[in-house]
């Protein structure tokens, strides 16, 4: 089945790469060939997005998209399991997105609330620095006094730039979600 999508502007090779993916992922358990232009869509969206990250000294161009592609198919199947383990696929419109913040801004919590908090931290999480997103990965993993051991890096350091990520998170509105940290 072919995708009618169509992506102008795109690397020739990076849709290649999106369409053969999005083909792989729709012969997964929890996912169906309906869904392949969804697929394509997310990966493209994911590639546009990270695009302003690409540095040529550290990786070449079609790298770096595959790359891009890899993580967000990953990450697509790791969202079809979860949702897969809770028994149902989790579909949401963007007026339910908006309710949900606005619930963790007021403080009131339902279950699909903190699946939105969860996507808007996802999205967070993706505008951090890499040393700010790497220490957040190990708050959930570790206890804080071992994460700057961990890193390489003096407890100094390591809480200047836990009350930094405080910071993106408060001008998120999601002060709340870091309430441990």
């Amino acid at each position: 089945m072919n995708s009618g999508n169509s992506y102008h502007g795109i690397d020739t090779n990076a849709i290649r790469v999106i369409r053969f993916k999005a083909r792989q992922l729709s012969r997964l358990p929890g996912f169906s060939s309906s869904e392949i232009e969804d697929l394509e869509q997310e990966m493209v969206i994911d590639v546009l997005r990270r695009m302003p990250n690409f540095d040529p000294e550290r990786a070449g161009l079609p790298t770096f998209i595959s790359r891009i592609i890899g993580h967000c198919a990953a990450t697509l199947v790791t969202r079809n399991r979860v949702d897969s383990l809770e028994g149902k696929m989790t579909r949401f419109s963007l007026d339910e997105l908006e309710t949900g913040i606005a619930s963790e801004m007021t403080g009131t919590h339902s279950g699909m609330d903190h699946i939105h908090l969860a996507i808007d931290i996802g999205r967070l999480l993706c505008r951090l620095p890499n040393e700010h997103r790497r220490i957040c990965q190990l708050l959930v993993l570790l206890d804080k006094p071992a994460i700057p051991q961990r890193l390489g890096m003096g407890r100094t350091t390591f809480y200047r730039r836990l009350g930094e990520i405080r910071s993106h998170f408060r001008e998120a509105g999601m002060q709340n979600a870091l309430a441990a940290a």
